[in-house]
């Protein structure tokens, strides 16, 4: 194989150990919790308790049998597979690229890091367009700005190159499923990896794709600015970071950075001059479901000829029958962006977005009709305040407060029936009351009562379960900048209505 390491055995590649993630795919374990399942593997055990190898996993486990990570508490399951890359990817260089959102940094899923990874190292372009390999990520990395940018609304990320130890490196079976750079970017893997995330208890395919070769055909970058100089990160052709010894235990998170929502910025409720509004007389004007054939209909057209591609949602090829249907189905093409899908995958899209009277592109997530969402029943108060906020002097301040209680999850929610809670509520937020923030209230208004600014899902800060979080649509938590989430950010305003009109709000 080619890019072998010196000293190695060309047949050997990392193996990485990953969990699947209902709204993420999947999440690769850290390089010591890959090892020790890799050792329990081996030696065929039954089950291993992660928190063993990494405390920060003391609730969960892996039953190898069923291929599947359980967590104690909940006894809620997540799939669990063996994927090996070669050893010029970064997760046998150790390597691992990052994006930083408001809880802190997060590490882009191996695939992902891998196209990025190659695109620094080997080619001269000073951006990458995600989309192009990942249809469900509309973002262009800059790896002379280091930032990750949405397509559509231009927000912007910083990312990061950061040091890890490498996964350990074993050799494949002929059952085993290896994922090389040439497999990530064919038509033919891409419906490969669409339909490999659906197996439960086992990722042992009877053709797995071939192994692809990668050359090193342009100049290395300069060091990409991040925890540690890029320098210092072994190479393709570099000396390799000592590979994590079974006996190691390592608190390296292979979750989501820790974090807690702060509640020191409560407003005194006793106050004149505030508005309240509440989701449940919202809810009541809301639209019916939509007739989702015929809505779909009303916003694409039929392709007589489609073209020589896959369809972004199944992975199958638009010119045969779609992964949702067992006859074959007329690829339609979307109105206003023009990409091209199968009628029933956009049907079964829709479908699964209980509650909708809207439906984003797959591919670029373009707006068709009234976008709500599922944020549960709860009330939003703004006060005006006689103060202002670093960078608006002169213009007093507009305190919103979000509130809700904990409650039953509906059908549009992840489980339906179980309990949602309310963690950190009330929580405030900050706007000047200039007329650009009074515009923002307006249309942050008008993103609860389509039940836009929470959902029910994971917290990205404490990693728990079924609560209600921030659905992206960024808020200023604190009215200075000691923790980042305060002002003065000149660019705060024009981000959020970017963010506001990526869900339709202007």
């Amino acid at each position: 194989m080619a890019g072998a390491q010196p000293g190695s055995s060309s047949n050997q590649y990392v193996v990485v150990w990953e969990w699947y993630h209902d709204s993420f795919g999947w999440r690769p374990y850290s390089p010591y919790v890959s090892q020790s399942l890799e050792r329990a593997h081996s030696k065929k055990l039954k089950k291993l308790f992660l928190g063993d190898t990494e405390p920060s996993l003391s609730n969960y486990f892996v039953l190898f049998d069923r291929m599947e990570q359980i967590c104690s508490k909940s006894d809620k399951a997540h799939q669990v597979r063996r994927i090996f890359y070669p050893q010029t990817s970064p997760a046998g260089c150790g390597r691992v690229w990052e994006w930083c959102d408001n809880a802190g940094w997060k590490s882009y899923n191996m695939e992902v890091q891998y196209v990025i990874d190659d695109a620094y190292h080997n080619t001269a372009s000073s951006q990458l367009d995600l989309s192009k390999c990942f249809p469900q990520l509309p973002y262009i990395i800059d790896f002379e700005k280091d930032k990750q940018i949405r397509k559509e609304s231009k927000y912007e990320r910083k990312i990061r190159c950061a040091n890890i130890a490498s996964y350990p490196m074993t050799k494949p079976t002929d059952q085993d499923v290896i994922i090389t750079l040439a497999d990530i970017r064919s038509s033919k893997t891409k419906r490969f990896m669409g339909k490999i995330t659906s197996l439960v208890k086992s990722i042992s395919v009877p053709n797995s794709p071939k192994k692809g070769n990668q050359s090193n055909t342009a100049q290395s970058r300069q060091p990409l600015p991040g925890p540690q100089d890029l320098s210092q990160v072994p190479g393709p052709s570099g000396r390799r970071v000592r590979r994590p010894s079974s006996d190691t235990i390592s608190t390296y998170l292979s979750k989501d950075s820790s974090g807690v929502d702060s509640n020191e910025n409560l407003v005194d409720l006793d106050t004149s001059k505030d508005q309240t509004m509440s989701t449940r007389s919202a809810q009541n004007k809301r639209l019916a479901a939509p007739d989702t054939k015929n809505d779909i209909l009303r916003t694409s057209s039929y392709v007589v000829e489609p073209p020589d591609a896959d369809c972004a949602i199944c992975y199958c090829p638009l010119a045969e029958k779609g992964g949702y249907t067992r006859q074959k189905d007329c690829p339609v093409e979307l109105s206003q962006c023009g990409h091209v899908f199968h009628l029933c995958c956009l049907e079964q899209m829709a479908h699964d977005q209980i509650n909708q009277t809207g439906i984003r592109c797959p591919s670029c997530k373009e707006l068709y009709g009234v976008y709500s969402g599922n944020m549960p029943h709860g009330s939003m108060k703004h006060y005006v305040r006689s103060y202002s906020l670093p960078g608006y002097d002169g213009y007093k301040t507009i305190e919103i407060q979000y509130n809700f209680k904990a409650g039953t999850q509906g059908p549009e929610h992840p489980h339906p029936g179980r309990l949602y809670y309310a963690t950190g509520f009330p929580r405030t937020a900050y706007l000047p009351d200039s007329p650009e923030g009074q515009t923002a209230l307006k249309l942050l208004q008008t993103a609860f009562e389509r039940r836009l600014t929470f959902t029910v899902g994971r917290s990205t800060t404490t990693g728990r379960d079924d609560v209600i979080t921030w659905n992206e649509i960024h808020h200023k938590t604190s009215k200075d900048n000691r923790n980042g989430h305060g002002y003065p950010d000149p660019n705060y305003l024009p981000n959020l209505f970017q963010e506001l009109a990526s869900f339709g709000i202007m």
